[in-house]
């Protein structure tokens, strides 16, 4: 058995598969712990909603992230 990660850092522009496409294949066990951070430039209101509504998604952030802000997610897991 693989173990899960424990933090996953995820944008919602990247090529091949977007971070909606990868949180629709990922997030589809209801019992999916909440990993995913969002890290995005996307400011807009619906993009952030559309994201908190998947279970698996702990929070969304904007870049660039910095180390404080890196930290405070590690303690937040």
């Amino acid at each position: 058995m693989k173990t899960p990660p424990s933090l996953i850092l995820l944008d919602i522009n990247m090529p091949r598969m977007n971070g909606f496409e990868f949180l629709d294949k990922y997030c589809i066990d209801e019992q999916q712990t909440r990993v995913i951070t969002m890290l995005t430039s996307s400011a807009q209101k619906q993009d952030i909603e559309k994201a908190m509504q998947y279970n698996c998604v702990h929070k969304y952030s904007l870049k660039p992230l910095k180390a404080e802000d890196l930290k405070n997610l590690k303690n937040s897991l």
